[in-house]
């Protein structure tokens, strides 16, 4: 996000922000936001194991293992593909908060993540281009 809604967001919410920066250059003046990774886990595995093959006909597995880093990385989902537990949020403070599960391969990994209502329209509001905002149900 650009430096003035990053100073907008920084007042206004409980987050973490880095800055980014070009390898040859330096700061660029944007601002990258750091979700907290939560310690609990979002989703249940037996959940996961079952819509994965619906969602990924043409692979057989659910998932794999680095071989680098021994990390389990899940097949993607989407939002709303499965529940994610109330409780995993319970001791996250930030206002975006990370899954601890890895989902995807490679270059390609990524965690889900949740932002809190207001932090999402501010955000919105700030890009709409850039931003949307997908309700997710919590269990």
């Amino acid at each position: 996000m650009s430096a003035a809604v990053a100073e907008v967001v920084a007042d206004k919410f409980r987050v973490e922000m880095r800055d980014v920066c070009k390898p040859k250059s330096g700061p660029t003046g944007f601002k990258q936001l750091m979700p907290e990774v939560s310690q609990k886990r979002w989703y249940d595995e037996a959940v996961l194991k079952s819509i994965i093959p619906v969602k990924h006909p043409l692979d057989d597995s659910v998932g794999s293992r680095c071989p680098t880093c021994s990390t389990w990385r899940w097949l993607p989902v989407s939002e709303g593909d499965a529940h994610i537990f109330s409780a995993a949020l319970d001791d996250v403070e930030s206002d975006v908060a990370a899954s601890p599960e890895w989902f995807g391969s490679g270059w390609s990994s990524m965690r889900n993540s949740l932002f809190r209502r207001e932090l999402a329209e501010a955000l919105v509001a700030s890009n709409a281009k850039h931003w949307s905002i997908v309700d997710v149900e919590l269990v």
